[in-house]
């Protein structure tokens, strides 16, 4: 992982104020490539084994400091909603997709906050994106996410993603999950509760992503309107992929269990960890 090449404590975390406003950062120079989702079974297997390196770090995280899955009053929500009706930005099913996704991320934020206790400094945006492959192998990128994240909520994220799940309709590839959770598991990782209650992260971070893209399609932070259309573009994308995930989620965890049940890791015992707060 490219280190940054200043670590000043005065700065502002990783970036050095250059000018008014102005603030950059030097690291160092990776020469590759980035992958495709869905990405090869080796490169799943190297991400899952990462995710494990990473929480045997075990860097206390601070959810006050570090970030953690905000949530918004109903009445924000709805006063969003009003808008992205009224500016046409979203449609009435889009609208009811993304209010259910809302009340979902939340009850099952709180259905885990025993494990707000025990969450990490995670990287929480491990994606084909953020990673190059060269000579050298692969490479992550990008840690301004970083932040508090229960590993195995991190271990899902990142074997779904690579599988080929993203903001359209492409179902993730079975075996680049299992290739990603055996990598894992391999590398030491803990296995977590494997119903539905481990997409809990995953779920939260795309109602908070859903949140920005909100903010910007309608023009609250600015931009032309070709700017802002862009964002409602990726807004509706990302509800879309929030139905066929509210859908496939029971589907999903079952891949997780056999999974879990198949490295031997005691699959049986972490499911009791857990608990589904999905709705059919």
């Amino acid at each position: 992982m490219p280190e940054p090449q200043s670590t000043t404590l005065a700065e502002a975390g990783l970036w050095r104020p250059i000018g008014d406003g102005v603030y950059a950062r030097a690291v160092r120079f990776v020469q590759g490539s980035h992958p495709t989702a869905p990405t090869s079974e080796a490169l799943a297997a190297w991400a899952g084994a990462l995710v494990a390196e990473l929480a045997r770090c075990a860097i206390p995280a601070d959810p006050g400091v570090d970030g953690d899955y905000r949530s918004y009053s109903q009445a924000e929500w709805e006063e969003w909603f009003a808008q992205a009706e009224h500016l046409e930005v979203l449609s009435a099913e889009h609208i009811r997709v993304l209010r259910l996704s809302v009340e979902q991320a939340e009850a099952m934020v709180a259905d885990q906050q025993e494990l707000w206790r025990s969450k990490l400094v995670m990287h929480r945006d491990i994606r084909h994106q953020n990673v190059l492959t060269g000579s050298g192998g692969p490479v992550l990128l990008d840690f301004d996410a970083a932040g508090a994240q229960e590993p195995w909520w991190e271990l899902v994220f990142t074997a779904f993603g690579l599988a080929g799940f993203g903001r359209g309709l492409e179902m993730p590839k079975r075996r680049i999950v299992e290739a990603c959770l055996s990598g894992y598991v391999a590398a030491g990782g803990a296995i977590g509760a494997v119903d539905e209650s481990a997409f809990t992260g995953m779920f939260a971070s795309r109602v908070g992503t859903a949140a920005w893209l909100l903010w910007m399609a309608c023009g609250h932070r600015g931009g032309s309107p070709e700017y802002q259309a862009g964002f409602a573009r990726r807004l509706r994308e990302s509800v879309e992929a929030m139905a066929v995930m509210l859908k496939a989620t029971p589907t999903w965890a079952a891949w997780l269990a056999a999974q879990a049940e198949n490295t031997g890791r005691g699959a049986a015992d972490s499911r009791s960890h857990g608990r589904s707060t999905f709705s059919r």
